[in-house]
Order: structure tokens, then sequence, then C-alpha cells
């Protein structure tokens, strides 16, 4: 690396038409640290960690249990639209014994998304 630096001083000084005269002593290397730059991502970890420790407290302040990795919350969302069914079921144990008895028909929209619609009794 010294090479380098050497060899780019060398250049640089043969391609100056001005002479200086003075004495080099070492070459010090500048680190210019734009901090706005480094806060901001900083901001961001901080603030999602907040959101996560602030939804964990309410989750255990309401009783509720923790979602697992299922897609059944997903998919049991917005299938019903009486408000007064879904209050009823606050449990995943809950939702997936209603999910055994649900039947459902996935059709295609017009731009190719997939809906999820209940089947009519």
């Amino acid at each position: 690396m010294d090479q380098v630096a050497w060899a780019m001083s060398t250049h640089m000084q043969a391609l100056s038409k001005t002479t200086v005269s003075g004495q080099l002593e070492s070459i010090e290397s500048y680190i210019h640290v734009t901090w706005a730059l480094i806060a901001l991502p900083g901001i961001f970890i901080v603030s999602g960690v907040g959101c996560l420790i602030w939804a964990i407290i309410k989750t255990k302040q309401h009783g509720l249990d923790a979602w697992e990795p299922s897609k059944i919350a997903l998919l049991f969302h917005g299938l019903d639209p009486s408000p007064t069914r879904q209050s009823l079921i606050k449990t995943i144990s809950e939702m997936q014994e209603v999910s055994e008895q649900v039947e459902v028909n996935r059709t295609q929209g017009a731009e190719g998304h997939l809906f999820l619609h209940r089947k009519e009794d």
C-alpha cells in the first residue's frame, strides 16, 4: 500500500508545474464522517425494535397468544364479513377448528389476482 501512495504522490507531483519548497515528513490520513448517513439507519433499527417491544407488551396486556408461523390466520381474516363471528374466535386453536369446517373457492381476477370466497351453503 505504501508503494501505491508513493507512486500516486510522485505522479501528481510530476503533473504539477508549480514548484513548492519544503520538507515532507509523513503521510497522514484524514477521515470525514457524515453522521447523518450513519444515524438514519440507526434510527430505523431503534424504532423497529421499539415497535416490536410495544407489540409484545400489548399482546401480553390483552392476554393474546403469539401468532405461530401458520397461514390460517392470513387466510381466515376477511373471509367472513360479519364482525360478531370474528370477535368470538380469539385463539389459534379455535381458528384451526373453524377452518376445518369452512370450504372456500379460489377465483382468479381479471388482472391475475387470486381471491378466496367462502362457499355458499
